[in-house]
């Protein structure tokens, strides 16, 4: 069943501010109730928000958590990695590269990224929605998870662990709308229980044609011996294909990664997945490259000349 209903039964107007809550009825783990005010540029008032671990920090208040910025690659000690005008947190829910001044988000009413990260056995997969005043807090969305094979959605109530709200600031524009930021709660074994492979997709719509996503995003996790990996795009830096992150805290990554390398893989796409929004890729080649995260060789290597199949956001309906 979709979930292409409104947003707005988590959403109360009161005083001039928007006070986002946990919807009724869902029992989520580290349930919070956030309140953001559009009269102050950059706000995010969160009860028990960051706290004395570090890797729970966010230093630059652009709402992403220290660990989150070092997935990402990007800077805690600055709203603007890449100083292109446009914070990090925009950047990942409009679908451009924070660590590029080249890539700035394109014209939008809604759009949306995602990431992930892992700690004390649990995985977070990390939501940001962006949505113009236009179509707040009516559009469209969806979210599903892919596994075995197959594609299914989720229901609202069960991936809803925390929601935030935050000013969505165009540098040319000023503020244009909200970054809704939802956080999911998933046992990590589970990657290892479903094959070795997990993935989560978000779709979002306009309100005026809900069932028809306009923008979409993926997060593809693997198993890789005791630690879980995020498939992403290799960056401009490197030649076209995929890179691996593993996605723990550093003093979790075991002694066998090797630290300042991420595991580069040549992928090309051979077809459609057997499941909808997935596609076939095969793996052609693998290396450790420069780059700030871990490599296990061994592991990096061990797909060469396999396919595997994984969620595309291009392979939703309505992408190119």
């Amino acid at each position: 069943m979709s979930n292409h209903r409104p947003l707005s039964r988590a959403v109360n107007w009161a005083r001039g501010a928007f006070t986002l809550a946990i919807p009724a009825g869902i029992a989520a783990t580290g349930a919070a109730l956030l309140v953001c005010s559009p009269t102050e540029e950059k706000v995010l008032l969160a009860a028990g928000d960051g706290g004395p671990d570090p890797y729970l920090a966010d230093q630059d208040q652009d709402g992403l958590q220290y660990h989150v910025e070092m997935i990402l690659g990007t800077s805690d000690a600055e709203l603007d990695s890449d100083f292109d005008g446009w914070d990090d947190l925009i950047e990942l829910a409009r679908n451009s590269d924070p660590l590029n001044a080249v890539s700035t988000p394109e014209a939008a009413l809604v759009d949306v990224g995602m990431t992930a990260k892992t700690d004390g056995g649990a995985l977070t997969v990390i939501t940001a929605i962006y949505t113009s005043f236009s179509q707040f807090p009516d559009f469209g969305y969806d979210m599903g998870f892919s596994v075995a094979g197959q594609t299914a959605p989720i229901p609202l109530g069960m991936y809803v662990g925390t929601l935030q709200l935050h000013p969505a600031i165009d540098p040319a524009l000023g503020m244009t709308g909200w970054v809704i930021l939802i956080e999911t709660l998933v046992p990590e074994s589970f990657v290892a229980a479903f094959g070795g492979y997990l993935g989560f997709y978000f779709t979002v719509a306009h309100k005026d044609d809900p069932a028809s996503p306009v923008s979409s995003s993926v997060v593809n996790l693997f198993n890789w011996g005791d630690q879980t990996v995020m498939m992403q795009p290799a960056p401009s830096s490197m030649q076209a294909g995929s890179t691996y992150k593993p996605l723990g805290r550093g003093e979790d990554i075991p002694s066998t990664w090797s630290q300042d390398l991420v595991c580069w893989q040549q992928t090309s796409e051979v077809g459609a997945g057997t499941a909808p929004g997935t596609i076939e890729l095969s793996i052609e080649q693998a290396a450790c490259e420069d780059l700030d995260s871990y490599c296990n060789a061994t592991l990096c290597a061990n797909g060469v000349g396999t396919t595997t199949q994984v969620l595309d956001a291009g392979a939703f309906a309505g992408q190119e």
